[in-house]
């Protein structure tokens, strides 16, 4: 191995292995004894978005002009992976929430939208999720989508049911998937 040349790794940098040391921290001091109480009540506690938005946690790869952090997709991760260290539950309803929801708006939204949803969910006062799985739907879930949307003036009638939904329960916000083009299969899918 040559080490006079710079050659990718898979190592943090001196940056990266900071941040995972001050998030490894503060969620385990925040997150990790609420563990128990999840697993007894089968709920998240109401503290805990509003307390991931305070300290910029959520929004990872959103820009802060739209209320987010602003991080790199690496950073992100190993943010993501402290917090399922600390509580492999508040990870999954983050993952769900910040990756599935907000960076899907961020990326395919317009900037009204934009503007509209991202600060709610990049501080905390709005939780996020994803509408995609069917019953029936199975592990085709774009192929097997029977939920449909179909315009109606300046709005949308929905048609159909979601199952298994991470966050919905408590979610503010749902991006739902439904075909718009049934006639196109899955590439007739908006979101």
């Amino acid at each position: 191995l040559r080490n006079d040349i710079d050659l990718p790794t898979h190592f943090m940098t001196d940056e990266q292995q900071a941040l995972a040391d001050q998030a490894g921290k503060f969620f385990m001091s925040e997150f990790h004894h609420l563990n128990a109480e999840m697993d007894d009540t089968d709920d998240l506690p109401p503290s805990v978005f509003p307390k991931l938005g305070e300290m910029g946690y959520l929004g990872l790869n959103v820009p802060p002009e739209f209320g987010g952090a602003g991080l790199d997709f690496t950073s992100a991760c190993i943010i993501t992976e402290q917090m399922s260290r600390a509580s492999a539950a508040i990870g999954l309803t983050h993952v769900a929430h910040d990756n599935l929801c907000v960076n899907n708006i961020y990326r395919n939204a317009n900037d009204d939208l934009r503007r509209k949803y991202l600060p709610g969910l990049c501080n905390g006062t709005l939780i996020g999720a994803l509408g995609l799985t069917e019953p029936g739907a199975g592990s085709d879930a774009l192929g097997s989508m029977r939920t449909t949307a179909k315009k109606d003036g300046d709005d949308y009638i929905l048609n159909g049911a979601k199952i298994y939904i991470t966050n919905g329960p408590i979610a503010d916000l749902v991006l739902v998937y439904a075909k718009t083009s049934p006639e196109k299969g899955a590439k007739g899918i908006s979101a």
